[in-house]
């Protein structure tokens, strides 16, 4: 139970952009989540907790910094359209118009 109070108490600090203390608390629901058999959902909550932070990174226009935090939310959830479209437009605000359209 104690890792459905920490996914829980994450995705409140996801909705309040406080990336860092959800991750840290994502962080310490993986230390349980096999146990408990939730390693998808803290799988899921970490690439949305990245995928927020790096939407907020490219609404800041610090789109080198988006791309990166976007990369590590892809490899949490490397099948989730959003994420990838994200990474796209930031792609494309690089001029890296190639790579931008492999996300779309």
């Amino acid at each position: 139970d104690m890792t459905r109070l920490l996914l829980l108490r994450a995705a409140i600090f996801r909705e309040q952009k406080d990336y860092d203390q959800a991750l840290s608390d994502l962080e310490r629901a993986s230390k349980f989540m096999f146990a408990e058999g939730l390693q998808n959902d803290v799988t899921v909550q970490i690439g949305l907790t990245y995928n927020d932070m790096g939407t907020s990174l490219f609404q800041k226009k610090r789109y080198h910094e988006a791309l990166t935090i976007l990369n590590e939310a892809i490899t949490f959830m490397p099948n989730d359209p959003g994420i990838h479209i994200n990474r796209g437009d930031t792609y494309r605000e690089l001029k890296k118009y190639n790579l931008a359209q492999s996300d779309y």
